[in-house]
């Protein structure tokens, strides 16, 4: 049917006619006014004869927009394209599209969330066809009334580093694995390799010691790679493991080998290259373990694994950092960002992520030199200015606090955060009415944040405006009802209008 929105490449992109195979990442706004979920997506390529296959990756912090203005062509290089965020955030769908694949209906409760702001970025594997080819590529978004609550994610495994295959070879084997930490469900599976791959497994060895497979593909054809769905969901207990078993044909009896004669093949993104990945999209059976998202326990059991195979891989001390900072486990964070920063040392989000688990453990100005020295490497890292204002304004140096929620607010214009913090910094330095202003645009942007409604409330007061002031008090504590400030405050504002008993029981409360 129609999608609900279409959106698509801002400009075409051509192809050269000779060369080797291009990789192009295409970042795509969606224009949204309010959250929609996406149950949802169809990729039009444009021009399939170009295209082996494309994926979707959101971005819900505008990164991407920031590769993309350094190139002049549109668009931006690289095939292995990852997403900075402040937070973790697992992958969780396969916004995938190869030959002859169909889009799939997510069921309830599993639609993606798109807030405004958010951006696609079109990943697409492009390979001459020997005239100029251009392509525009369009993308159709269903929305579902349901929002998401249900969280699965992806799991990769892979060992591309052990891929160095002979000339000749017929039955060259890589392999990986990893222990299940939690008990989960297998929904959905999803196996790759190039042209060399001939036998592709994917098998879980249960507690027992049994094998159950999951997905088998013996005479692999690239070009009918695709995504399985499981009609029932697998389940697998704790202290499974996950493994793969790919076999690759390296000689002259293949025919689909690229190379005639065979010639040594190691990993790399090019067609002739190869592959071998398999995504396992897992749903935990408990969504919280002892307090801890079951997803960030997971997280961990990858990246430690992934660790073992490559011990000086950035990405994987970083995530890894990312888990533990959401566990909540910042010392153990910090050991893994500095690990990361070995290999990066001005990378500005880990920087700043080490700067964040710094501040948890109280080492504040061990924080503030980590958020400068972020800044430094990328002055318009909007997060590294948002976090040091937010530590400057604790300290009381409002002055320059301010000046960083400015040029934090003019990167992100829509942040209700910042547009929350400038408020409190504002009304430090006695600007009411400008304070108001921008609580007032943090809650139309997230009116269910307490802290802001607070913050409004209080200024509200300070202009001489109780009922107003009252209003955002009571709104508050419909959302936290265990605030002690909002309480007394709203007592005291209850109890001034002579309205003592309706303010009695906020003291009562708040003591």
């Amino acid at each position: 049917g129609k999608p609900d929105l279409i959106v698509r490449m801002n400009e075409s992109f051509i192809v050269p006619a000779e060369g080797v195979d291009v990789f192009r990442n295409f970042v795509i706004s969606i224009p949204v006014a309010s959250t929609k979920f996406v149950k949802a997506v169809e990729i039009l390529p444009g021009n399939k004869r170009v295209v082996p296959h494309a994926n979707l990756l959101i971005d819900r912090t505008r990164s991407s927009r920031k590769l993309d203005a350094l190139d002049p062509a549109p668009g931006f290089g690289g095939m292995e394209v990852s997403i900075e965020a402040e937070s973790f955030e697992p992958d969780s769908h396969f916004l995938f599209w190869k030959p002859g694949s169909a889009p799939a209906v997510e069921p309830d409760g599993m639609a993606w969330r798109c807030d405004p702001g958010t951006d696609l970025v079109l990943n697409m594997h492009l390979q001459p066809t020997g005239k100029p080819e251009r392509i525009q590529a369009e993308i159709g978004l269903y929305f579902s009334d349901k929002p998401q609550t249900i969280f699965p994610m992806l799991l990769q495994l892979e060992h591309d580093g052990a891929i160095n295959i002979p000339p000749g070879a017929k039955g060259f084997v890589v392999t990986d694995e990893l222990k299940l930490p939690v008990d989960v469900d297998v929904l959905g599976i999803y196996p790759h390799a190039h042209y060399l791959g001939k036998d592709l497994q994917g098998f879980a060895t249960l507690p027992d010691g049994s094998r159950k497979s999951l997905v088998r593909i013996t005479r692999w054809d690239l070009n009918w790679q695709g995504v399985y769905k499981f009609r029932q969901p697998v389940f697998l207990p704790k202290g499974s493991v996950l493994s793969m078993r790919y076999s690759y044909d390296n000689s002259a009896a293949n025919p689909r080998n690229p190379h005639s004669p065979p010639q040594r093949v190691r990993a790399g993104n090019r067609s002739s290259e190869e592959m071998g990945h398999l995504w396992i999209q897992v749903l935990p059976r408990q969504p919280q373990i002892g307090g801890d998202d079951a997803r960030v326990i997971l997280q961990e059991a990858l990246m430690r694994r992934r660790l073992q195979k490559y011990p000086a891989d950035f990405a994987a001390h970083f995530n890894l950092g990312a888990a533990l900072q959401n566990a909540g486990r910042d010392a153990e964070a910090i050991a893994s960002f500095q690990k990361a920063l070995l290999t990066k040392p001005n990378h500005p989000a880990a920087l700043t992520n080490l700067a964040v688990s710094q501040q948890a453990v109280g080492r504040t100005a061990e924080a503030i030199n980590l958020y400068r020295q972020a800044l430094r490497a990328n002055p318009d890292y909007a997060a590294a200015r948002y976090n040091l204002a937010n530590l400057l304004l604790a300290k009381g140096d409002v002055n320059e606090a301010i000046t960083h929620l400015r040029e934090s607010l003019r990167l992100r214009p829509n942040d209700a955060g910042t547009l929350n913090s400038l408020g409190s910094a504002l009304g430090m330095q006695g600007k009411f009415d400008e304070a108001a202003k921008h609580f007032a645009e943090s809650l139309r942007l997230n009116p269910d944040n307490a802290d802001a409604h607070v913050n409004f409330a209080a200024m509200l007061t300070a202009l001489k405006k109780p009922s107003e002031a009252i209003n955002h008090y009571e709104q508050s504590l419909r959302l936290n009802p265990n605030n002690a400030e909002a309480h007394n405050e709203l007592g005291a504002l209850l109890a001034n209008l002579g309205k003592l008993k309706e303010a009695i029981p906020h003291f009562e409360q708040a003591v």
